[in-house]
């Protein structure tokens, strides 16, 4: 028996932390231990995963065989809640509402997921976006360099996408087949960031400037002036269909993409 499996044996409150195409679980992990967010639960758990050439689909199945190893499944009897960043919220929601997920998971918190799709999903946006987040990570997020760097660099190489990206395009089959998906009958938490909102005390330069990239001109073109992340347009977070068993909350929330 492994050790994360004694551990969930002893608990009865769990969270699991996914995260998106960018960074991994380490800094999710930091934020919800430094807002004192993991007294809270009896355990929390992270899953990490390969998230540039592994359909979401496959991701999702084996975010489903994971917990079952580690004891988390249909009749555990415990409490189970997601919390998920950006394309983690699609894996996530595959899980649940495809792969019978909503049977073991209690409920799902979603930041920055892009539920109607990116423009992350062609390959132009996801270079811009690229460039403005990799500017960003430099300064303010440089747990995400190396990944968001190599990134752009692959996608400045090819002229392909990356097929996790590719899902991510507004009118992708994967986007289409997920919100024709049945009312899981679980709670659904979502925040979607608005730039424009966002303030920080510390640094009121970087809070303005990054309110002047989400409204300018190349902005403009991939969300067509609607409130946005940066990498996600705040009506794509927010797209969950409402008329469910439970109703899913939705929250703005003045912060970038990151």
């Amino acid at each position: 028996k492994s050790n994360v499996a004694d551990k969930v044996a002893a608990a009865q409150n769990v969270l699991v932390l996914v995260h998106g195409i960018i960074g991994d679980t380490e800094a999710m992990a930091q934020g919800v231990k430094a807002t004192g967010l993991d007294q809270k639960f009896d355990l929390v758990l992270a899953y990490d995963y390969e998230n540039l050439s592994t359909p979401i689909a496959e991701t999702a199945q084996k975010l489903k065989t994971q917990l079952s190893a580690a004891g988390l499944h249909e009749t555990d009897n415990k409490k189970l809640t997601l919390l998920v960043h950006s394309m983690g919220g699609l894996v996530s929601r595959w899980f649940i509402e495809r792969e019978g997920g909503n049977k073991i998971v209690d409920h799902l918190v979603m930041c920055g997921t892009p539920n109607n799709g990116s423009p992350f999903g062609k390959i132009d946006g996801a270079r811009k976006i690229l460039n403005v987040l990799t500017g960003l990570s430099v300064n303010y997020a440089p747990v995400f360099i190396p990944f968001s760097g190599a990134m752009l660099l692959l996608l400045n190489r090819s002229k392909k996408i990356t097929p996790t990206l590719e899902q991510m395009n507004p009118e992708s089959d994967f986007i289409k087949t997920l919100n024709a998906s049945d009312d899981p009958g679980i709670r659904y938490t979502i925040l979607a960031g608005d730039v424009e909102a966002y303030k920080e005390p510390s640094d009121a330069f970087f809070a303005n400037m990054l309110a002047k990239v989400g409204q300018s001109s190349l902005f403009e073109a991939l969300f067509g002036m609607k409130a946005n992340d940066i990498a996600v347009s705040v009506d794509s977070i927010l797209g969950v269909e409402s008329k469910r068993a439970i109703t899913p909350v939705r929250k703005n929330v003045g912060c970038h993409h990151l």
